[in-house]
């Protein structure tokens, strides 16, 4: 039975035959020339388990509070199905992986899940938001009718406004759902929706950044009473108006 949390180990290899794209060329935000492409388990695993464990260590984005201790737990969580990795063109190392596999069993496995991992020193760069518009593509093709993210903690900006310029719909809240590390407090996780039986990526257009922090800043606002929060995505959206009225925009 296979769930986003669980499956039989594999090599991230299912429905390779769907796929007939890959790899696929990018550029970075800092000019790096990276490619999106299979996982290979006997090249990418010892990198691949690293990064997911280093994030397990962060305890900042993954629900896991325990490290995997070996290629069989690995495979069987992150390999069940089908994953991918953003590598460097000039020495082939790993920057970035994601996987893609049902999020339900049974009658609902037409929706999928993702996990994206980015290696701390590759951050903000644009990596996620390739890896993100790539899991979108490669989601439709392998068959999948739509996207669901369940657990993106509201302390992870980065992560949701990612989801917010690629349009995904914030459908639900989960009040009080993570112990993160350095948070006193319990953290919300908000879910995202993505319809995939409507997309085309060779049509797909990305909210604009300016949009999407002035969209969260909104959803934030609703659920945050700190003023210096406040204030900053009061100063945040006094921006965005400023430069759609210097363009001339309603």
């Amino acid at each position: 039975m296979a769930s986003c949390y669980a499956g039989t180990p594999g090599n991230g290899r299912k429905g390779q035959e769907l796929v007939d794209f890959l790899p696929l060329a990018a550029t970075l935000k800092d000019g790096c020339a990276v490619e999106v492409d299979w996982f290979d388990f006997s090249r990418d695993l010892k990198a691949g388990m690293e990064a997911m464990n280093q994030v397990i260590r962060e305890g900042l984005s993954w629900p896991f509070a325990e490290e995997f201790g070996d290629a069989t737990a690995f495979a069987g969580y992150f390999l069940s199905h089908a994953a991918f990795v953003v590598r460097r063109v000039a020495d082939g190392s790993v920057i970035g992986l994601f996987y893609v596999k049902p999020n339900f069993p049974g009658r609902c496995d037409h929706i999928c899940n993702g996990g994206f991992i980015t290696k701390p020193s590759e951050r903000r760069k644009g990596v996620a938001l390739l890896m993100g518009s790539a899991f979108l593509r490669l989601a439709k093709t392998l068959g999948y009718k739509a996207a669901y993210f369940n657990l993106v903690f509201a302390a992870n900006l980065a992560s949701a406004l990612v989801w917010s310029q690629l349009g995904f719909r914030r459908l639900a809240v989960v009040p009080r759902a993570a112990r993160l590390r350095d948070h006193d407090a319990l953290v919300d996780a908000w879910q995202y929706h993505f319809d995939l039986e409507s997309f085309d990526h060779r049509t797909h257009r990305l909210v604009s950044p300016w949009h999407a922090r002035v969209m969260l800043g909104q959803s934030l606002r609703e659920k945050l009473s700190s003023p210096q929060v406040s204030a900053f995505f009061a100063f945040v959206a006094a921006l965005y108006a400023l430069r759609r009225f210097s363009r001339g925009l309603p």
